[in-house]
């Protein structure tokens, strides 16, 4: 089996550049696959806003370089969930670290996140970034 196609390419600078299009302050994000989002200890099946835009943040963090790390204030945005569907949260069973069967919940259909007046235009900007 081969390698799937790589559809797009962007550095972290050029992704960041002047051109990004913030677009509103809506976001909508599709999820085709089963998809957690960590709470602590636990995986919540259903997104929000601070486990899919922490999420995002701090893998941005952890791979642009420091002279490009992302400070966005999640809580000042005042994201909601304004639309989704949930197609299915999905039973799986995958094989723990300790080689037990572990029942397993994704989320499939896709969620769409409208930020509040407040949202500075960096962060929404911000946004837009770590969702293109």
């Amino acid at each position: 089996m081969s390698p799937p196609e790589l559809l797009q390419a962007e550095s972290y600078r050029d992704l960041t550049g002047p051109s990004v299009d913030v677009g509103g302050p809506a976001v909508r994000l599709p999820a085709p696959h089963p998809t957690t989002f960590r709470k602590g200890q636990r995986s919540e099946p259903l997104p929000t806003p601070h486990g899919v835009f922490g999420h995002l943040r701090r893998r941005w963090n952890e791979y642009c370089g420091a002279d490009l790390q992302m400070r966005l204030d999640i809580t000042s945005c005042d994201l909601l969930v304004a639309a989704i569907a949930n197609k299915s949260v999905e039973w799986d069973v995958r094989l723990g670290a300790n080689g037990k069967r572990v029942p397993w919940r994704g989320f499939v259909g896709f969620v769409e996140f409208e930020a509040g007046s407040a949202c500075s235009s960096l962060d929404l900007s911000n946004l837009a970034v770590l969702t293109r």
